[in-house]
């Protein structure tokens, strides 16, 4: 391509004038060509600078990232709030703690978090809370 912008702005043109069926077909074929090509960036740009409305619930392909993305993010900010009450009960249990003890506790999956946190009810010391 000797212009990407003006390529793309072509293609998103083009495909906006597709019926809604179509169009999510297309969507759906462009995206994977893109990425392909690494020009995700680029048509993010372009589509951003368009008045192009995309429902992405209507798109299986798009959907499935949606709701894909949206659940790790869920999960993730779940985890991070447990990692960070674990913290604040360590903390008012037993003071300052190690910069090695908040780096594992900040890394530890949910079922970890969930075992140290039951530990902490009956721990006379912070190594009772994790050891094994």
């Amino acid at each position: 391509m000797e212009n990407e912008r003006e390529t793309i702005r072509a293609i998103m043109t083009r495909i906006a004038l597709l019926s809604p069926k179509e169009r999510a077909d297309a969507l759906e074929k462009w995206m994977v060509l893109a990425g392909l090509r690494q020009l995700e960036t680029v048509v993010k740009e372009e589509v951003e600078e368009m008045a192009v409305s995309i429902d992405v619930m209507e798109n299986a392909f798009l959907r499935d990232i949606f709701m894909k993305g949206r659940q790790e993010g869920e999960q993730t900010g779940e985890q991070k709030g447990e990692a960070t009450m674990l913290l604040t009960l360590l903390r008012c249990k037993f003071g300052q703690i190690a910069e090695s003890v908040a780096v594992q506790v900040t890394g530890a999956d949910r079922e970890r978090l969930e075992q140290w946190s039951k530990k902490l009810l009956f721990a006379n010391s912070l190594e009772d809370v994790f050891a094994a």
